[in-house]
C-alpha cells in the first residue's frame, strides 16, 4: 500500500473538490423585478383635517352630487370631525358636517363616522388613511394594490382594503407583490419561474405569479440548502463532509457552492479527529508512538510514520491505531512482535520451532504462527496451595506439612519447549517433580531431625551455627543440598531448565498432639541453652572488662611517660637556651667593658699626655724665677699630704725632732715652722 500523508488544505477548492458556483446561485437579480414607485398607487386625497378633509372626500366621492341639503330645520346632525354617510339609488354619497335634511323619499342616511376612524367602509366606500412608514394593502378588481402614505378614497364595490403593513419588514407579500429586505448576515432563499434563487443583502421588488419567498437563513450557516443548490461553509480546524452526486468529498476551510440534484451534507467534523469515514473516504490520524492498521486490496498494512493519511479507495479499511510498545500486534498474516531482554517469542514456522530472540520482528507470512513469549528470568513456585501445607511423611510415619517455593530459570527455551510444553505445562512439572522430591527427602529423615530444625530459623543459610552442637549440617541444608543434587542436573540436561535453589518457609508436624511435646521440650532446651548463652555471655563480659582496665591502664603508664618525657625535654631545651643566652649577654657584656676599658685607657693616657704637657710648661715657666720653684714645690708637698691623710679619721701626735717625717717638710727658708702636730 502507498501511504498518502495529506498536506496542508488551503481554503477553496482543490483538486478533490467542485468548483464554487457561488456567483451564479447566489445573486442580486431577479428576472421579474420591477421599480416600486410602479406598483405604489399614490394618495388620491390631500391630507387634510376637519372640515377640510371632508370636503375633499366629498369631491371625490359626490361625482353626481349630494341628495342631501343643509338646513336649521333638517332632522341630520353631523358633528365636527364626522362624516355622514347616505345612499341615494344604490350609490353612496357623504356629507361634512352640519344639518341636514334629505327630501328625496329614495335617500337615506346610513352611517356616521369620525374621520379619526381608519378605514371607513361602508358599502362600496372605503376611506383608508395610511401612516407613514406603512403601506395600505388592497385589492382592486381583484388585482393588488399597494397604497402609498396619505388618503385613499375609493366609492367602487370593486375596490377592497386588506389592510397595514410596515415598509421596513423583511417580505411584505401581497398577492403577486413581493417587497424583499434581505438584511445583512442573511440570505432570502427564492423560487423564481421555478428556478431557485438565492438573494443577497439588498431590496427586492417583483410582481409575479411565479415568485415565492421560501426563507430567510444566515450566511454563516453551515449547510443552506435550496433546492437544488447547496452552500456549505467550512470554518478554520473543521472539515466538511458531503457527497456530491454520490462521490464523498472532504472540504477543508472555505465557502462551496453546488447545484446538483443528488446531494448531502453529513455534518461537520474536527481536522484533528484521529478517525473520519465517509463513503469510500478514511481519513484518519497515526500520532507519534502509534501504528496504524489497516487492510489494502486484503492485505493487512501496518502505517507506522506520524502524519494525516486520506485514502479514497472502496477496497481500504481502517482498523486503529495501537500503541508502538505494544509487544504483539498482528493484523491477518502481518504480525509485529517486540521481544524484551529477559524473555523469548514462542513462533512455529510451518509447524516447526522458531525461538524468536530480544528484537522487534515483522513478519507477514500465513505460514509462520506466534504461539506467545516465554520468560528466561529466574521465577518461583509454589509447592503448596495458599496457606496450605504440602504434606510429607518422615522415616517414622509422622505426617510433616512443608511450605517451600522452588527457584528454576530456562535456560534452553527450545528444549524445554519441544521436551516439556508450554509456560504451564513446564511450571507443573516443577511443581509436581519437586514435591515428590521433597517428600522422598523427608522420607529419609527421622522426625528428631525436623524436631531440632525447629528451633532455628527455616531458611537458615549454609554455614549458620548448628543448634545441636554437632558437627552433621543443619537439617534443612541437608534438604536444600539433598534438593539440587536430584534435580538441578537432570533438569537442566534433559529439559533445558536450571533448577537453581528451594527455599523452605515453613515446616509443621500436623500431628497436634505430638507437636506440643515437641515445643514444650524445645522450650526447655531453649532455656538451657539460654542459660548457658547467659553464662557465656557473663564470662565474655567480665573477660572484656578485664582487659578494658588492662588496656586503660596501659594507656595511661604510657601517657604518664611520654608526658614525663615532654616535660624533661622541654626544661632541658629551656636550660640550654638560658645558658646559651647568658653566655651571649656575658660575651657582649665583656666586649663592651674591654672596649670601655680600652677606651678609657686611652682618654687617661690622653689626659697623662696633656697634663704632662702642661706641667712641663708650667715648670718652665715657674723654674724660670725663684719664687716660682718654691711655689712649685710648696704645691708639691701640700699634694702628697692631702693625698697622705685621705681617709684619716684621727690624730696623732708626734714630738719634733728628726724621726719626724713631718718636719722634714719644714721650710725655715720660706718662714714655715715645723709642724708640733697635726690634726
Amino acid at each position: 500500500m502507498t501511504d498518502i500523508p495529506l498536506s496542508n488544505f488551503a481554503a477553496g477548492p482543490s483538486s478533490q473538490q467542485p468548483t464554487s458556483h457561488e456567483d451564479n446561485a447566489i445573486t442580486d437579480h431577479l428576472d421579474g423585478a420591477v421599480d416600486l414607485g410602479a406598483l405604489v398607487t399614490p394618495a388620491n386625497v390631500p391630507d387634510a383635517q376637519g372640515d377640510r378633509l371632508a370636503h375633499e372626500i366629498m369631491r371625490v366621492v359626490n361625482v353626481n352630487g349630494l341628495s342631501a341639503s343643509e338646513s336649521i330645520v333638517g332632522t341630520k346632525v353631523i358633528d365636527v370631525g364626522s362624516i355622514g354617510v347616505l345612499q341615494h339609488n344604490g350609490v353612496i354619497q357623504v356629507a361634512p358636517a352640519g344639518r341636514w335634511r334629505i327630501a328625496n323619499p329614495r335617500a337615506d342616511w346610513v352611517q356616521v363616522n369620525s374621520l379619526t376612524d381608519n378605514p371607513i367602509v361602508c358599502e362600496t366606500l372605503t376611506i383608508v388613511r395610511v401612516q407613514k412608514a406603512e403601506y395600505g394593502l388592497a385589492m382592486d378588481r381583484g388585482r393588488p394594490v399597494l397604497l402609498g402614505e396619505g388618503v385613499h378614497v375609493r366609492n367602487n364595490r370593486l375596490f377592497q382594503h386588506i389592510g397595514f403593513e410596515g415598509v421596513n419588514q423583511k417580505h411584505l407579500h401581497h398577492g403577486t407583490i413581493h417587497i424583499l429586505l434581505v438584511p445583512i448576515g442573511e440570505y432570502a432563499l427564492v423560487v423564481e419561474n421555478n428556478v431557485p434563487k438565492i438573494l443577497k443583502q439588498g431590496k427586492y421588488v417583483i410582481d409575479s405569479t411565479f415568485f415565492e419567498v421560501q426563507e430567510f437563513v444566515s450566511v454563516n450557516k453551515d449547510h443552506i440548502r435550496h433546492g437544488s443548490i447547496h452552500i456549505v461553509r467550512v470554518p478554520k480546524g473543521k472539515l466538511g463532509l458531503v457527497t456530491n452526486n454520490n462521490k464523498p468529498q472532504l472540504l477543508p476551510e472555505g465557502t462551496y457552492t453546488f447545484n446538483a440534484q443528488v446531494f448531502a451534507f453529513s455534518g461537520l467534523k474536527d481536522l484533528n479527529e484521529p478517525l473520519i469515514q465517509l463513503g469510500t473516504i478514511t481519513r484518519f490520524r497515526v500520532r507519534n508512538g502509534e501504528i496504524g492498521l489497516a487492510w489494502d486490496n486484503n492485505k493487512p498494512v501496518f502505517i507506522e510514520k506520524p502524519d494525516f493519511y486520506e485514502i479514497d479507495s472502496p477496497s481500504f479499511t481502517f482498523v486503529s491505531c495501537v500503541n508502538a510498545a505494544e509487544k504483539m500486534i498482528i493484523l491477518g498474516s502481518r504480525k509485529r512482535i517486540l521481544v524484551y531482554d529477559g524473555e523469548v517469542g514462542v513462533s512455529y514456522v510451518n509447524g516447526r520451532l522458531d525461538i524468536l530472540p530480544p528484537n522487534t520482528h515483522v513478519f507477514d507470512a500465513i505460514e509462520r504462527i506466534f504461539a506467545g513469549f516465554l520468560s528466561t528470568k529466574q521465577q518461583a513456585i509454589q509447592l503448596n496451595d495458599g496457606n496450605k501445607f504440602a504434606s510429607c511423611d518422615t522415616k517414622d510415619f509422622v505426617e510433616i506439612g512443608v511450605k517451600a517455593a522452588v527457584y528454576y530459570r530456562i535456560s534452553d527455551p527450545a528444549k524445554s519447549l519441544l521436551t516439556v510444553g508450554n509456560d504451564d505445562a513446564i511450571k507443573l512439572l516443577i511443581r509436581e517433580t519437586s514435591v515428590a522430591t521433597l517428600q522422598g527427602i523427608m522420607r529419609s529423615s527421622a522426625l528428631n531431625q525436623v524436631a531440632q530444625s525447629k528451633v532455628v530459623e527455616a531458611s537458615a543459610e549454609p554455614g549458620a551455627a548448628n543448634p545441636t552442637g554437632t558437627g552433621a549440617p543443619m537439617f534443612f541444608d541437608k534438604i536444600h543440598d539433598e534438593f539440587i543434587l536430584r534435580l538441578h542436573d537432570n533438569f537442566k540436561r534433559l529439559y533445558g531448565i536450571d533448577i537453581s535453589n528451594i527455599r523452605i518457609n515453613d515446616i509443621k508436624i500436623m500431628n497436634d498432639e505430638l507437636a506440643e511435646n515437641i515445643s514444650k521440650q524445645a522450650i526447655i532446651t531453649a532455656q538451657t541453652e539460654t542459660r548457658l548463652a547467659n553464662l557465656a555471655s557473663q564470662k565474655e563480659i567480665a573477660t572484656t572488662e578485664q582487659e578494658r582496665d588492662a588496656a586503660v591502664s596501659f594507656i595511661k603508664t604510657n601517657a604518664a611517660a611520654a608526658q614525663l618525657a615532654t616535660d624533661t625535654k622541654a626544661k632541658a631545651s629551656a636550660l640550654l637556651a638560658d645558658a646559651t643566652a647568658k653566655a651571649q649577654a656575658t660575651k657582649i657584656e665583656a666586649s663592651g667593658a674591654a672596649e670601655a676599658m680600652l677606651l678609657q685607657a686611652q682618654a687617661e693616657a690622653k689626659a697623662v699626655e696633656l697634663k704632662s704637657a702642661a706641667e712641663k710648661k708650667r715648670a718652665v715657666e715657674v723654674s724660670a724665677t725663684e719664687l716660682g720653684k718654691q711655689l712649685a714645690l710648696m704645691s708639691l708637698q701640700s699634694e702628697m699630704v692631702t693625698k697622705s691623710l685621705q681617709g684619716v679619721s684621727k690624730i696623732v701626735y708626734l714630738p719634733p725632732g728628726t724621726n719626724n717625717p713631718i718636719q722634714m717638710f719644714g721650710m725655715p727658708n720660706m718662714g714655715i715652722p715645723a709642724m708640733d702636730g697635726m690634726k
